[in-house]
């Protein structure tokens, strides 16, 4: 089974503000999750994300990313080889995760657009027996 468990659409109009090209999400994953799947958007050529970092809820750094261009997915799961490169899979515990952007320097001049989604595939009763 699927969920959604965020979709969201983020604009940065000041571009000049050093702050701007860091983002700092917070997602609340649930129990019994087995395969989490990150889609980024940024619509626009050469608008890249530079890196893309996820820390779980026990704070160890489960993602870490560069150089994400318009499309890319990404995923994370129990199982090492469903897992993308660049990912540590392992049990993905419950609770609230921190999701961080670093966006390419210099920021375009004018407002930079993306949209991300994060969905999740829950274990499998075989699997919990396993773990």
């Amino acid at each position: 089974m699927a969920l959604q468990l965020i979709s969201k659409r983020l604009r940065i109009k000041d571009y000049e503000d050093p702050a701007a090209s860091f983002i700092i999400e917070r997602i609340e994953v649930p129990a019994t999750i087995g395969h989490l799947v990150f889609e980024f958007n940024t619509f626009q050529q050469g608008y890249e994300i530079d890196s893309i970092m996820a820390y779980d809820s026990q704070y160890n750094l489960r993602i870490d990313i560069q150089n994400v261009c318009q499309g890319r997915r990404i995923i994370l799961s129990i199982d090492e080889i469903e897992s993308s490169s660049g990912t540590r899979s392992g049990i993905l515990p419950s609770g609230e995760w921190i999701l961080v952007f670093k966006l390419a320097d210099p920021l375009p001049k004018c407002e930079w657009v993306i949209e991300y989604t994060i969905g999740a595939k829950e274990l499998d009763q075989l699997s919990l027996k396993v773990l």
